[in-house]
């Protein structure tokens, strides 16, 4: 394959019909079933323009197909596209932050597969996606990726394995985790319209009429026959949640070598992720007001790489961990990433500050409801007394920690999000006081990772020594570039590989 020039499989095209058919579906339902047969003139002329839109669409699905080449050679990937207008674009593979890998059941039933390598550029250079190659030819491009210092490479299967041979694995989904997992997903929660559905067709159900002053009646004489629709009901829920989980997170493992961690997961259309640990700009842990309940919590790898579809939640590891199960995977995947169950919490002084400081979403609220609706005033009390009520608990909530090279900060109201990074992964810095927190010797920190989307972080109403700190702190970053820079660059040189420049 290395300096073959190679085109994607032919099945492409027919990829590329679907997705037309898809995404024109309801035109094509508009002019030519609800309009058939139509004499006005403006619906011939619009038939007959999406007439040849298809037609047009069809052609350049074959020669874009035809012309769309990609060549790996040593150290690069070319890639030629265009019809009219040609292009080329030449991908460092020293650039690749993260590789995504989606077969969906199409895909597995004919060997093919959908590779994309995410770079931690921007524009058209953020992402290269092969969707639709062999099995095969995606997995000697990931083994050549990710061993470029080898001299010989393997292929198919075989690459595989040897890829896979070294790794550890942290987390593999049983039963028991996805059966938890549906019921903390909240995926019954389907049968609430079901019911609803069920209560307001009742009449037409049983076909008899009810007056509502009967209601009660009514159902106390048909109770078995309602309550043998409820449990249907509920049993049609759990089942749907059971295996929509099943299908979403079956064989969900996550893995990792020396270098890499990997994330699979998916019992029929399957997604894989990969990303080099050194490209990690943070870790995030995220708990519902349900997780929180339970004390399970979401973790998020943030990248420098886009990581595409969020529906497909690629760079998350199982989202219904036990929290101290979390952190012990994140330690064993991250050794260089340092947790701290304790954090410092927020003075007493920053409540009184948040409890002073006014509301102007509220105020506006209550003016434009006082104005138009006097007669529910008392929504305006309800409206502040929730707005205070979340400042309260973001205050419970929030703490943060400064430690040697990282930062630690926790926040939020109904769910909570932490996030740990390194100073070196750091792009920007905010240090702010208004007022009010300089009455108080408060003041706001804020932080911004490089990633796609950028990650943004702030914490308010910390002790103004503390946010000096920060920025003290902060402006030693080069100390650590300056390290894992000479880091690399040791690993380089024993490897073989060029050294940074």
């Amino acid at each position: 394959m290395k300096g073959v020039k190679k085109r994607q499989h032919p099945i492409k095209i027919v990829f590329d019909i679907v997705g037309f058919i898809k995404s024109h579906f309801f035109l094509f339902i508009i002019l030519f079933v609800t309009h058939f047969g139509s004499e006005k003139m403006y619906m011939k002329v619009f038939q007959f323009l999406f007439l040849t839109y298809a037609v047009w669409q069809l052609l350049s699905f074959l020669v874009q197909w035809f012309m769309n080449t990609y060549t790996v050679e040593e150290e690069v990937l070319h890639i030629k596209s265009g019809i009219f207008t040609k292009s080329e674009r030449v991908i460092p593979f020293y650039k690749v932050q993260n590789i995504h890998r989606h077969t969906s059941f199409f895909h597995k039933g004919l060997q093919l597969t959908s590779l994309t390598l995410e770079t931690g550029e921007t524009g058209d250079s953020s992402s290269i996606q092969l969707a639709v190659i062999r099995k095969k030819e995606a997995d000697w491009l990931e083994t050549y990726i990710s061993q470029l210092e080898n001299d010989s490479f393997m292929n198919g299967e075989e690459a595989r394995i040897a890829v896979g041979k070294d790794r550890t694995i942290h987390f593999r989904a049983t039963k028991r985790d996805l059966v938890k997992a549906s019921f903390t997903s909240l995926s019954f929660l389907a049968l609430v319209p079901l019911l609803f559905s069920f209560f307001s067709h009742i009449e037409s159900v049983f076909k008899m009429e009810v007056e509502t002053n009967e209601v009660l009646t009514y159902i106390l004489r048909h109770v078995w026959v309602i309550s043998g629709v409820i449990i249907v009901l509920i049993s049609l829920a759990m089942l749907f949640g059971i295996g929509r989980t099943f299908w979403k997170y079956g064989r969900f493992e996550i893995t990792s070598d020396k270098d890499k961690i990997y994330i699979k997961k998916g019992l029929i259309s399957e997604t894989s992720f990969s990303i080099q640990k050194e490209k990690v700009q943070a870790v995030k842990i995220i708990q519902y007001p349900i997780q929180r309940l339970l004390k399970i919590a979401e973790v998020k790898l943030v990248s420098t790489g886009d990581i595409g579809n969020e529906e497909m939640e690629v760079n998350s590891l199982f989202p219904y961990l036990p929290v101290e199960q979390a952190y012990e995977i994140i330690e064993e995947l991250l050794p260089t990433y340092h947790l701290k169950r304790h954090m410092k919490k927020l003075p007493r002084k920053a409540l009184y500050a948040r409890m002073i400081r006014p509301s102007y979403f509220g105020i506006i609220a209550t003016i434009g409801l006082l104005y138009w609706k006097p007669t529910l005033w008392y929504m305006a009390v309800l409206l502040f007394i929730w707005i205070y009520l979340l400042r309260v608990l973001d205050y419970l909530n929030s703490s943060y920690i400064q430690n040697e090279s990282f930062i630690q900060v926790k926040k939020g109201s109904l769910q909570s999000t932490l996030i740990l990074t390194k100073r070196a992964k750091i792009m920007e810095i905010k240090v702010q006081r208004s007022r009010l927190q300089k009455h108080f010797g408060l003041a706001s920190i804020d932080f911004i990772n490089r990633s796609q989307p950028i990650e943004q972080t702030d914490i308010s109403d910390i002790p103004a020594s503390d946010a000096s700190d920060f920025y003290h702190w902060y402006n030693r970053r080069m100390y650590d570039i300056q390290i894992e820079t000479h880091l690399q660059n040791i690993d380089n040189d024993e490897n073989g590989k060029k050294t940074l420049k």
